[in-house]
Formats: C-alpha cells, structure tokens, sequence
C-alpha cells in the first residue's frame, strides 16, 4: 500500500452531475492519507476510472457513501465483484446512511453473487466519527439533499514533533516515548515542555449532493480543501436547491464560512460540458468572488494538501484528539 509524501491526496475519478460525458465520469474520489486508502461513492465505471488514476481497487481500504442516488453508486456492484475476481481476501468496509446494506444485499441477491472476502457495512447516524487507520479520523453530517445523506471530512492527525535533546534531558526514550504522545504527559513531563511543533490536522471535506447546509459549514470549518456540490450557476438557484444541489455560489459561501484553504467545484450540470462557450470559467468566476481560492475540479484532477498546510491542535495526547479508539454504528456482514 502506498503511503506518500504528502498527508492526503485525491483524485477526482468523476465530477459529472447525475449524467457522464466522455470528458466527466459519474461522481467518485479516491482519498489517500498516510495510513489508509478511501473510496468515496463510485458512480458508473469509477473501477476503470480508478485504474486510470494509477490506484488499484485492491488498495481500498474502505469505502464511503454519500447517499443512494444511482450516480453515485451504481459502480459499486461491479467494483465488489471485480475485487473478488482478482484475488482480495482481506475485509472492506462500506459506510453509508440507512438503506446502504438493503441496496448492496439486493444486487448481489438478484445477481446470485457473494464477495469471496469479508464485506462489512455500516450504516451511519446523522451525525458522527470513527477512526480508521492509525492517524485517521472520519466524521459526518447530515447533507441537505432530497433523500438521506451524508457529507463527510477526512481528517490526518500529525502528532507533535519531539525534540531529541529534550527527550535525552528529561530521560524519555523507547516505549515511554509513545505513552507521552498517547496521553499528552508522562509522570509530570508534557508535550509542550519536549515538543518542537504541535499536533497538526489535515483535512478534506467531500460534501456529496447537497443543497446549502450550515451543517456542512460547521462540519468544514478549517479544512484544507472542500470539494462540494456545484450543479447549477447562480442564475438557476431556485432550480439547484428544489433539486438538493448547490450553485457555484453557494459553494463559494460555504467555503467561506468555512474558512475553508481551497475550494473545488463538482457535479456540474452536463450543460455546462464546454469551457469555451457553456459557462464553466462562469462558475468558476462567480465562486471567486466570494471565495478567492476557488478552482474547477475536472476528471482525474490530483489534489494535496500540503506539509505545510493543516491546522495547528496544540500540544495535546492523541488520546484527547479520540485516536485509540473505534466508535462503529450498527454492522450488516455480506
């Protein structure tokens, strides 16, 4: 499994909304952290679209859903399948709100197949976290679209960098070490007193279909990048929200609220298919606007968020950040 320099990275595998062209594929995002590969929905042919991003579906360490809308997973069938037929044995976890495990379990009925590995799924209350992997954190909240859904944030927790010198001055060193960056002291030494830089978050926040939500600004609040929904320009903003969507601006002042670093729009409309004559560079211009740090995504578009980037949590354990423990919604095994 491959862990890169950077503390997460995307790749958009589809930014098409509800109908693909031969430029945009059907809504999915690969989201890699340093120590846990994510899937998030897979429309139609988001596994050919992965092999085309250079990941392989048996690096998918998880999979989440925004909702069941057949755009966003009518590609999941066939993935699951595909990943039997090439070997995988290890588990894969599917999270997603209420009617997650009726759908898959009914394809896989009509279709007389069964996964030849563990497949276990969660279904999500409307708002929550878990951890996944060591240094990975998940949370969600109800998005505001017409059927029940969620958005959800990606969060990498870089625990404090440690002084060498004021670890060998204070005695520290072997398995003491990790308790000090679990509970944030060890018999009267802090972090602060010993770290070099604090804990940091890194985080991308994927909202799915969703008209303008506060909930989802709250739940943004900080990130590095927010991908959201852009269905619509702002002309056609009573159309957008009847249907669940977000215009570019409403995107943009989301972001905005949200303090969010960069701002990426999806799910644009088909009639927008044209950069040159249909309105994209329209978008994208009413967005910056408001929120300046605005860009287009596209089809196998790479995002990252930088070293450099992230929020600073202070000196603080990583067992005060809810890292070391797994919190899991009710389970349905294939």
């Amino acid at each position: 499994m491959r862990h890169g320099k950077t503390p997460i990275e995307a790749v958009l595998l589809g930014t098409a909304g509800a109908f693909p062209s031969r430029e945009k594929h059907l809504p999915s995002t690969i989201v890699r952290t340093r120590d846990i590969t994510i899937l998030v929905d897979a429309g139609e042919g988001a596994q050919y679209r992965l092999r085309e991003a250079g990941y392989s579906g048996h690096e998918i360490d998880l999979i989440l859903i925004t909702h069941i809308h057949g755009d966003h997973v009518f590609g999941i069938p066939g993935l699951l399948q595909g990943l039997s037929l090439t070997g995988r044995t290890r588990p894969l976890a599917i999270l997603g709100p209420p009617g997650t495990a009726e759908y898959i379990k009914d394809v896989f009925r009509h279709t007389r197949f069964a996964p030849l590995y563990p497949v276990k799924i969660y279904e999500l209350s409307p708002y929550g976290s878990i951890v996944a992997g060591k240094r990975t954190i998940i949370s969600w909240v109800e998005a505001c679209h017409t059927v029940d859904s969620r958005a959800y944030r990606i969060s990498y927790i870089k625990p404090p960098s440690l002084n060498p010198i004021l670890l060998e001055k204070h005695g520290l060193k072997g398995a003491i070490i990790s308790t000090l960056l679990e509970r944030g002291e060890y018999r009267g030494v802090t972090l602060r007193q010993v770290a070099k830089a604090p804990a940091k978050e890194y985080s991308i926040t994927l909202t799915g279909d969703t008209a303008p939500c506060a909930r989802i600004a709250e739940l943004a609040y900080g990130t590095d990048i927010l991908v959201h929904d852009s269905t619509y320009d702002s002309s056609l903003r009573d159309r957008a929200h009847e249907q669940g969507h977000s215009t570019a601006l409403d995107a943009a002042q989301t972001a905005s609220a949200a303090e969010a670093r960069l701002l990426v729009l999806v799910h644009t409309s088909a009639r927008y298919h044209d950069p040159e004559t249909d309105g994209l560079p329209g978008l994208v211009y009413e967005a910056q606007k408001i929120h300046p740090s605005t860009i287009l995504g596209h089809d196998l578009m790479r995002l990252q968020v930088k070293p450099s980037w992230g929020r600073s949590l202070g000196y603080v354990g990583l067992e005060s950040l809810g890292l070391g423990t797994r919190q899991e919604e009710g389970e349905n095994e294939l």
